[in-house]
């Protein structure tokens, strides 16, 4: 089974995190203009650069994510995710213990629990391994799924999953 992803909503997030990056920009180039609000040039700067740098990075996630041909993938093998910056993973069903739901402020997420979480962690590189070290620290395992930019809701991703998860949890591929 393959879903979709939201390439609308990606492309309005794209423009969002662009405009943004403009004002970032800008705040870098004219700080005098911009402290009149904060009172302090260096501190316009300085958060002109973070406005900068952080919507550079999001706008080139959201780059690799919309020109992705898939969203999510569950099959036999178990689930590949494409839909987020820590994509391109597969969690086999053999590795999963738990499919657990959390809601965080006003989004639901799926956790999977995995055996090895460490071993999972270290098979990446610095950057991606410390944003998985982090989700683990927070929610006790490296790995959440979220429908945000899939075309389902979060119900249908779980149901999904479950259903996947007790056909092939057992079988050895």
């Amino acid at each position: 089974m393959e879903i979709k992803l939201l390439k609308g909503k990606l492309f309005l997030f794209f423009i969002g995190s662009f405009a943004f990056f403009l004002l970032g920009i800008y705040t870098i180039l004219y700080p005098d203009e911009m402290s009149t609000f904060l009172n302090r040039p260096i501190l316009a700067r300085l958060i002109g650069i973070l406005t900068f740098l952080m919507c550079g990075i999001l706008m080139v996630v959201l780059l690799k994510v919309y020109f992705n041909k898939k969203g999510l993938i569950i099959n036999e093998e178990g689930i590949m995710d494409y839909s987020s910056m820590l994509s391109g993973y597969l969690i086999t069903w053999n590795e999963i213990v738990a499919i657990r739901k959390v809601n965080i402020r006003s989004l639901t997420i799926l956790l999977i629990d995995i055996e090895k979480p460490n071993e999972y962690i270290n098979q990446f590189g610095r950057l991606k391994s410390w944003w998985l070290r982090l989700s683990a620290n927070s929610y006790g395992t490296p790995i959440s799924l979220s429908s945000y930019f899939l075309d389902c809701k979060t119900d249908e991703l779980e149901i999904y999953i479950r259903d996947a998860y007790q056909k092939y949890k057992s079988k050895e591929i």
